[in-house]
Formats: structure tokens, C-alpha cells, sequence
């Protein structure tokens, strides 16, 4: 539910990559939330806090769990706890009837955490031009925020700049798209076709084909006219990068409030080629 809120908020596709979007709005996933509840409510029975009849159900229901029964509740707790940090003392916690510890370092909501960072264990590393990278490699590399110390009581990612700013949905959207390659650039739209090697860019006008269309050639390199002409209006922000290192992480790190508005343009730019070589592609055979 709250991923499908998430993506409907950013106006992105429904198959938009699902870790990113969590990611790129600032999010947890909900299972974070109904585990720390789940255990919640196990601390509150345990503790009495539910009445006598609450506590002598949850530990019926653990006394099944402990004899291998695998459709109690507390055995499908026990699954979920698989593979966590800590995951042996939250068990026995359960086991020798007492409260598991929920916050803190060495706490479940750190533990849960930090199973979500493994999500993108080792994408540092990872070149997203690069013919392994993958759609969530790119929006690690060169959009996503740093990720927080887990054992801050806060959410893991922080929200992306862009979405406390006053633009317009059609910018905020073609931002998102962008960001989340929810576009139709041939970086993505050649894994659609299964043909990952055609990524070249067929909008630059002197060296057709020799570079891969893909956000960082859009926004700093493509040869387009239009795209040109763009860089030369949001000259302020070019001058605002030239200060960083010269990456195209530098680059959609800047906090200039154009950045989001000329990275809208580039994307309606590219949008209405795409449609007129689409176009282009359909009435070729009719007219044969």
C-alpha cells in the first residue's frame, strides 16, 4: 500500500523499480513497520499489558511454534526473523518468554535496517555505464541520497531534495522519471527489446551512435540542437557545477533550485523525439 502511495505520488510507472522508489521518497518498506508492531504486540502480552487471557494465548502460541508447528503465529514470526542481525537473540528472547528489545543498537528496528542496506551492498563499486549495471546501480551511483546510521531513530533514506521544492507536477514527475528510469532513453528502452548492446544515442546530431544515451549523456553531452540551446539557458547552473569535481553526481547534487526544472526540460526534450521517431518508425512501412 505505501509503495503503491509512493509511486502514484511521484507519478511514476507501477513497474518503476520498487527499492529505488522507497528510496528516492524516503520511505521504509511497510514490512519494517508491521514487524516492529508484530513485536510490539508480543512485548505489550507478554508484559500483561493485554490481559491474562492475551498472555496465555501468546504463550500457547509459542509452545506450538516450539513443538514444529508451522502455521502459528509465532513460527512465522521466527521466519521473518531469518537472516537478521541478532536474529538468535530475538528468537531465544521469544523462547524464554520475555520482551525482545525493539530499539537501541543492538534492537530490531537497527537489525531490520540493516537487512535493507544490503539491498545496495557493493553498488559503490558498480559503474553504471558499465554493461552489468542495472536501473538501481544508476540511482545509487547517481541520485540517491546517502543513507543514514541505522541506529538513528529516523528513516533510513533521506527524501530526495527535489520534493520539498514548489515545482509543478509535470516537473516534479519528469524529475522522478528521470531519476527512476521511468524514461524512455535507449539505456532502458534496449532492455524492453532485449537488445542491451543498441544503447546509442540516435539524437546526437556529429557523432551519431557513438555514445550511450542514458541521463548523464542527456543532461551534460548529447549534441541535440534543442539540448544545446538548453545548456547555454541554464548557463547559472553549469557555472554552479563547474566548482564540484566535474561528476554527474556533483552534477544532480547541486542545490540550485534550476537543476530540477532544466533536468523537466531535457526530459520533454527527449520525450517528443522519442515520439516523433516512433512516428517515424510506423509510417515508414505504410508509405512503402
Amino acid at each position: 500500500m505505501a509503495l503503491a502511495f509512493c509511486k502514484r505520488a511521484l507519478r511514476v510507472k507501477r513497474g518503476t523499480c520498487s527499492w529505488a522508489v522507497l528510496r528516492e521518497a524516503g520511505v521504509m518498506p511497510f514490512q519494517y513497520y508491521w514487524f516492529l508492531a508484530a513485536l510490539r504486540m508480543w512485548n505489550g502480552a507478554i508484559e500483561g499489558k493485554g490481559g491474562d487471557l492475551v498472555k496465555s494465548v501468546m504463550k500457547a502460541d509459542l509452545e506450538l511454534a516450539r513443538a514444529g508447528m508451522q502455521k502459528c503465529w509465532t513460527h512465522q514470526v521466527w521466519q521473518g526473523l531469518q537472516g537478521l542481525q541478532g536474529e538468535a537473540g530475538f528468537k531465544q528472547a521469544m523462547v524464554n518468554k520475555g520482551p525482545v528489545l525493539l530499539t537501541g543498537k543492538d534492537g530490531l528496528a537497527v537489525a531490520l535496517k540493516r537487512r535493507y542496506m544490503g539491498v545496495w551492498q557493493g553498488m559503490d563499486e558498480v559503474d553504471p555505464r558499465g554493461p552489468g549495471a542495472n536501473k538501481l546501480a544508476r540511482h545509487h551511483v547517481w541520485f540517491a541520497a546517502g543513507m543514514r546510521d541505522p541506529a538513528v531513530p529516523r528513516a533510513l533514506f533521506p527524501r530526495a531534495r527535489y520534493l520539498y521544492a514548489p515545482l509543478t507536477p509535470e516537473v516534479m514527475r519528469n524529475n522522478a522519471r528521470f531519476r527512476l528510469s521511468g524514461h524512455r532513453l535507449r539505456v532502458e528502452t534496449s532492455t524492453w527489446e532485449q537488445a542491451e548492446t543498441d544503447r546509442a544515442c540516435d539524437a546526437c546530431i556529429v557523432s551519431l551512435g557513438e555514445h550511450i544515451q542514458d541521463e548523464q549523456h542527456i543532461a551534460l553531452e548529447c549534441e541535440h540542437v534543442l539540448l544545446r540551446d538548453l545548456r547555454e539557458e541554464f548557463s547559472d547552473v553549469f557555472d554552479a557545477w563547474r566548482d564540484t569535481d566535474g561528476s554527474f553526481r556533483a552534477f544532480m547534487d547541486l542545490e540550485s533550485c534550476r537543476l530540477p526544472r532544466y533536468i523537466s526540460r531535457c526530459m520533454a526534450i527527449m520525450d517528443e523525439w522519442t515520439d516523433a521517431a516512433v512516428h517515424d518508425a510506423v509510417a515508414r512501412p505504410a508509405a512503402q
